[in-house]
């Protein structure tokens, strides 16, 4: 049931700081907003689940999407949204399991309000919040109250009569700025009445205690169960290759997933489908379903694993139900027919986990095989020689990383290694000896950033090639999970000596944890066996997080297991002593000791092909150290928080200096009784704005001079 427009609004106790999120009232008009494309995204980055509506509508949101088993819109479902719907169309919010909204309907001769009031005698004031309404200020009292709560409450649908609860598993709020069907703009306000922004969802207020224990009387919401499928549905998961029909069906769906129309039916369909085929003895329905539920994670639930997971089972659970009761006659495939011969009920991860296994079932649980454990002497395994594809840097057969803040190149300097590959240029084993490179890279377009940056890098462009996943007709970034055996394939292929994954990252399988140590060496692993299988180079590109410490391998985002399973790290950090200026390193190589620091510089360059001139990026290697990148970073961040210190220190001076003067001095006195104590000039600038010091200018004409002022003296800077 969708949310009717309003939310509470009586004013209460004081109201948040707001001072980030006031606006002036919004002049734009219904013809001139796009309430969905405008500030969806704003919503997600403030902690909401934004969901699109038809223009000047109330309801209709996509399926699959709201009540309590919806999925969580992800980046990838917004802007798929905002591409397919219309430039006009309405917002509204799925509210998060720790918030709801008191809604409360006071117009049309409804009691919203006196009931309201009622509750607020009985339960107690509510904190300021803020409110979600079409119709203020005409009518002050209806909209949508907004609150935090503890989780796991079973809360009620009604409160009294006019007011309603709105939460993430019932209903949901239209929002600012959709247009109501009267033509009423939906605005966000204060209890006071003041305009504000899209709120933070950390910045409402917990709704009090005794309004939790009044609504729910401290009551847990019940557990959901999935339905177990029928006892014979295995034996539709047909194994093996796909026959033309399920390969067809799959197709289309790869397609309907991939447009972004309705990635949740057109997987449900899908299911559905393919169910009754294996019913009918089509051959590999259980390996297109476990195709379907990896794109299925990959496009809609990349950033909530847990819930697009939950709700792949109950679409799986419910397809059976529905097969089991609705027989169907076969249809014959139009290709190589099936001969509904098949081998039945082996694992898959399409029904729920089954119960673990005893000590004694030693089969494996994916090839019926059976599972043992062998020895062998050390003497038996022959030792090899290190070899190298760039000296002492990247050996052959390793996977490696290399991470870095953004904007410092590390794509750029990608580029050149794979440019020296393909011209045999790399000092190394290969020298002399061009060979190929795979990129998959999903941050960057190939025609306007990726072909530019290796041509200028000098690469031969016919040994680069491009990598993705295909499935049918449709073709999908690649995913460790499941495409680690065909990419060992293409390496092979095409005599490839590195593979560039730009950003390792992105490559994880969807239900896949990137700060859980398990999870990235399940995904990372058999990356490295295919790397070591093949004498490839595989090169993760990566990010570095907000850490500012000493220690660079605390800075590469994600688990351990990122700079742990890799043979050798590698970084980018900026020159410490010119801006202009990169460092690139080796932080770990488990195959060699110290290594040299490179001192890159990037530059512009224009790059023209087929008749189109394209400026881009290259990399000029401009000196070396012998200095190890880490030891030169620890130095500098040393160095960076000794003049932090000093900052502090120089800003409590002044600001102890000043007091003691009655709160202002003259500049050149501030100066000489800094410089007495041993502070800089620079030092003293910096610590100036630190200490929230302004400057005022007293006097005219040769008297003029400027004054210190601690900022309660003073209101003016000069």
């Amino acid at each position: 049931m969708p949310s009717h427009d309003e939310g509470p609004g009586v004013s209460t106790p004081p109201r948040p700081s707001t001072d980030s999120l006031r606006t002036e009232t919004d002049p734009t008009g219904p013809d001139s907003v796009r309430p969905y494309a405008d500030s969806a995204f704003d919503y997600l980055h403030s902690g909401w689940s934004p969901l699109p509506l038809p223009p000047r509508k109330k309801d209709a949101p996509p399926s699959g999407y709201t009540g309590r088993d919806g999925l969580w819109p992800s980046g990838a479902d917004i802007q798929s949204w905002i591409e397919a719907r219309p430039h006009d169309a309405n917002i509204c919010l799925r509210t998060p399991e720790n918030v709801i909204g008191l809604d409360v309907d006071n117009y049309d001769g409804k009691p919203g309000g006196l009931n309201f009031a009622k509750k607020i005698e009985e339960w107690g004031e509510l904190p300021d919040t803020y409110i979600s309404s079409s119709r203020y200020p005409a009518d002050p009292v209806s909209g949508i109250r907004f609150f935090r709560v503890p989780k796991g409450l079973a809360w009620p649908n009604v409160v009294a009569e006019g007011i309603e609860v709105i939460r993430y598993g019932h209903r949901y709020a239209v929002a600012w700025p959709s247009v109501h069907p009267n033509g009423g703009t939906y605005r966000w306000r204060l209890s006071t009445g003041e305009e504000v922004r899209i709120p933070k969802v950390e910045d409402l207020p917990e709704l009090p205690a005794a309004w939790v224990e009044g609504l729910t009387g401290g009551r847990l919401e019940e557990e959901r169960v999935v339905a177990e499928p029928p006892a014979d549905a295995a034996l539709w998961l047909t194994p093996g290759n796909s026959c033309a029909m399920v390969t067809n069906r799959l197709g289309k769906a790869m397609s309907a997933l991939q447009a972004g129309a309705s990635r949740h039916d057109a997987a449900k369909d899908t299911v559905l489908a393919l169910l009754f085929f294996g019913q009918q003895g089509h051959h590999g329905v259980a390996t297109a379903l476990e195709a379907l539920r990896v794109a299925f994670g990959m496009t809609v639930g990349a950033d909530r694993p847990a819930e697009w997971e939950a709700e792949w089972q109950r679409m799986v659970a419910g397809a059976f139900g529905i097969v089991a009761g609705e027989p169907r006659a076969r249809i014959d495939c139009q290709g190589p027919k099936c001969t509904g011969q098949f081998a039945p009920a082996f694992e898959t991860r399409l029904l729920p986990s089954p119960t673990t296994p005893t000590e004694t079932n030693a089969m494996d649980q994916t090839s019926n095989q059976v599972r043992r454990v062998v020895v062998r002497k050390a003497n038996e395994f022959v030792m090899e020689e290190t070899k190298w594809l760039w000296h002492n840097r990247l050996s052959t057969g390793s996977l490696s990383v290399l991470a870095g803040r953004q904007g410092l190149g590390k794509s750029t300097i990608a580029a050149w290694i794979a440019a020296r590959i393909t011209r045999g240029e790399l000092p190394g084993e290969l020298f002399g000896e061009p060979r190929a490179v795979l990129i998959c890279a999903t941050e960057d377009s190939w025609g306007h950033t990726i072909v530019p940056r290796l041509a200028a890098a000098g690469a031969d462009l016919n040994l680069v090639f491009s990598v993705e996943a295909q499935v049918g007709d449709s073709t999908m970034p690649l995913n460790l999970t499941v495409d680690v055996a065909s990419l060992k394939e293409a390496v092979t292929e095409t005599g490839a000596a590195m593979v560039i994954l730009d950003p390792l990252m992105s490559r994880l399988g969807a239900n896949t944890d990137s700060h859980k140590d398990a999870d990235v060496r399940r995904d990372l692993e058999p990356l490295a066996k295919m790397a070591d299988a093949t004498g490839a180079v595989v090169l993760g590109l990566m990010h570095f997080n907000k850490t500012r410490d000493g220690d660079l391998f605390n800075a590469i985002m994600g688990s351990t297991a990122f700079t742990a399973v890799p043979r050798s790290v590698h970084v980018v950090i900026p020159h410490p002593d010119d801006d202009d200026l990169g460092l690139f390193g080796m932080l770990k190589n488990n195959l060699t000791g110290r290594s040299s620091t490179k001192v890159y510089a990037l530059s512009d360059e224009s790059i023209t092909r087929d008749g189109v001139t394209v400026r881009t990026s290259k990399v000029d290697w401009t000196d070396e150290l012998q200095t190890p990148v880490g030891e030169l970073h620890r130095a500098s961040a040393e160095e960076s928080s000794g003049v932090a210190r000093q900052k502090e220190q120089c800003a409590e001076f002044i600001t102890q200096f000043l007091r003691a003067q009655g709160g202002s001095a003259p500049r050149k006195d501030v100066e000489a009784a800094a410089e007495r104590a041993g502070y800089s000039s620079t030092t003293l600038k910096r610590a100036k704005g630190y200490a929230g010091v302004v400057s005022k200018a007293i006097g005219t004409g040769l008297d003029r001079r400027a004054e210190w002022h601690l900022p309660r003296f003073g209101d003016s800077d000069v």
